[in-house]
């Protein structure tokens, strides 16, 4: 993964839940922990952080 990609991802809006509208990098670590154990349904989002 290049470093484009990451900035990209790391700006990249929650669209929905908890902290819906903020970007990817200003996420609690453990929120983003639990959003890849839980296991949602394949979206562009979580396959963007997982």
């Amino acid at each position: 993964m290049n470093k484009e990609n990451l900035l990209e991802i790391a700006n990249t809006v929650m669209p929905f839940g908890k902290y819906q509208g903020r970007v990817l990098i200003d996420l609690p670590e453990e929120y983003l922990l639990w959003f890849a154990r839980k296991g949602r349904a394949r979206s562009r989002i979580f396959d963007r952080v997982i």
